[in-house]
């Protein structure tokens, strides 16, 4: 479990309580739920009088440089310098809390991606699997996927048996523990790291929730990502945040 998803028991309680609505609204729940914690965190983080303060000035530099309408280069350059002093100043005052407000909605993303990317297969149901090794992939095979309680056979492309794991998550892909997994971990695990192949690659079902559209805009992406935006507009607006 890598540092991001420590709330992920928590959120796994919430979504227990979702689960009797459709997926389509149990995702947009998640995605005005996160927009929402990205914006109070934002609000609570930042000095919104100083915030103000520096998206005035610079609003008022650049109106000043666009109501300019004289021919001495020396004063459009200082109206340029006043533009871009003010505008790096607003940029610099809110970049801060934005980065730390981005904090929780990054865990919210993470578990939202395992929750609502992709289905195991039924017990009994064929299962593709890639073998990758450092020189590239080896081959495809298929093996009958045993369920959450058993161990998927890996073998190389020549049938020689290369490990024995479960498959328990919805993950579609398994590697060596990289370095960043200490922040974003893998729910179906790794492989060691003296495996005879950095990673394993499952041919599983992405999850669709609308019924339109090419396949990229069926899965959980769009819709959650779109109305991510749209509830955070509509809060930044309607509690008047800078």
């Amino acid at each position: 479990m890598g540092l991001f998803d420590l709330p992920a028991p928590l959120f796994n309680a919430i979504q227990q309580l979702l689960t009797a609505l459709p997926p389509l609204l149990q995702l947009s729940l998640w995605a005005v739920f996160t927009g929402a914690i990205s914006m109070a965190c934002y609000w609570a983080f930042s000095n919104q009088s100083k915030v103000a303060d520096a998206k005035a000035a610079a609003i008022a530099a650049r109106t000043a440089l666009n109501g300019y309408e004289g021919h001495e280069f020396s004063e459009m350059w200082a109206l340029v310098g006043a533009t871009l002093r003010t505008s790096g100043r607003h940029f610099w005052v809110v970049l801060g809390p934005a980065l730390l407000g981005s904090l929780p909605a990054l865990t919210l993303i993470v578990w939202v991606s395992n929750q609502f990317g992709y289905v195991l297969p039924e017990a009994g149901q064929t299962l593709a699997i890639t073998v990758e090794t450092e020189a590239g992939s080896v081959g495809t095979r298929r093996v009958l996927y045993p369920g959450t309680t058993g161990t998927v056979p890996v073998r190389a492309a020549d049938g020689a048996a290369l490990t024995m794991l479960p498959l328990q998550a919805p993950v579609p892909l398994i590697h060596k523990k990289l370095w960043w997994n200490s922040l974003i971990g893998n729910q179906a695990g790794y492989l060691d790291d003296d495996a005879p192949v950095e990673a394993l690659r499952f041919g599983l079902t992405p999850q669709h929730f609308i019924n339109v559209g090419p396949d990229w805009a069926r899965s959980w992406e769009l819709t959650y990502f779109l109305l991510l935006i749209i509830s955070s507009l509509a809060i930044k607006f309607a509690f008047r945040i800078d």
